[in-house]
C-alpha cells in the first residue's frame, strides 16, 4: 500500500517521493479499495482471512490494558507460512493481543518479532498512550521462542530516542541479509506510519512542508 505522501506524490502533488513512485509504477495502483477503518480489526482479517465481526474483533482496537486478543482458537497467517517450509519473521506493530505470552506473536507462528505489542507508541520516547491507560509505559522489544516453548522476551531499552521506522528499516534489511537462501522467507513488516500518533524524523517533516 501507498499510504499518505505515496497517494499525494502519484496525483501530481508538489511531495518528493521517488521511491514509491517507483513502486507505484512497476506494480499494481489500488485506486479504489475496502479495509477496515482502525488497526486491530485490519489486522485480524489480514491474519485470518476472516471478517472481524466473525472473530468479536470489529468493536475497536485492542487498548494496553485489555484483557483480549485474537482468538487463540484460530490460525493465523505465519502458522500456515511455516507449515509451507517458511522462515517467518514480524517486525513492526502487532496490536492483536498481549495480555499474555499466548496472544504475542513468536506463540502465534512467527520466529521472531521485532517491534511493539501495542498501538499508540511514540516514535521516538517508545512510551504508549491510549484511552484507558495515560501512561502504558515502555513498550519496543525482541522476542524468540525457546527450545521450551516459552518466549524470550528482550525489552530494548537502547531503542529510545531513535525514530521507530528506522529501526524497523534496518531490522528487516537485517533479517534479509541474514536468511538462509535454502528456504522460502516470509516478512511481515506493518509500519506504524498510518494511526496515530503520527511525528516524523524532522529532516522530512522540513522537506514536506517546503514542498506544500
Amino acid at each position: 500500500m501507498l499510504l499518505r505522501l505515496g497517494r499525494r506524490a502519484m496525483h501530481k502533488a508538489p511531495v518528493i517521493a521517488p521511491n514509491m513512485l517507483q513502486l507505484a509504477n512497476s506494480g499494481i495502483i489500488l485506486d479504489q479499495y475496502y479495509v477496515q477503518p482502525i488497526c486491530t480489526p485490519t489486522r485480524s482479517a489480514m491474519m485470518t482471512g476472516k471478517y472481524p465481526t466473525r472473530l468479536g474483533m470489529h468493536h475497536g482496537v485492542i487498548e494496553a490494558d485489555t484483557p483480549y486478543g485474537l482468538p487463540l482458537n484460530e490460525t493465523i497467517l505465519p502458522s500456515r507460512m511455516k507449515e509451507l517450509g517458511y522462515s517467518v519473521h514480524g517486525i513492526g506493530k502487532w496490536h492483536l493481543g498481549m495480555c499474555s505470552y499466548d496472544y504475542t506473536p513468536t506463540k502465534r507462528g512467527f520466529d521472531s518479532f521485532y517491534g511493539i505489542y501495542n498501538g499508540m507508541s511514540d516514535y521516538y520516547t517508545k512510551s504508549i498512550t491510549s484511552r484507558t491507560a495515560r501512561d502504558g509505559g515502555y513498550d519496543f522489544r525482541y522476542n524468540v521462542l525457546g527450545r521450551d516453548g516459552k518466549v524470550i522476551d528482550k525489552v530494548l531499552w537502547e531503542a529510545n530516542n531513535t525514530y521507530s521506522t528506522d529501526l524497523y528499516n534496518e531490522k528487516a534489511k537485517q533479517v534479509i541479509q541474514d536468511h538462509d537462501q535454502s528456504k522460502p522467507l516470509f516478512l511481515y513488516l506493518p509500519m506504524q506510519n498510518p494511526p496515530l500518533p503520527r511525528p516524523g524524523p524532522f529532516p522530512l517533516l522540513r522537506e514536506v512542508r517546503r514542498c506544500r
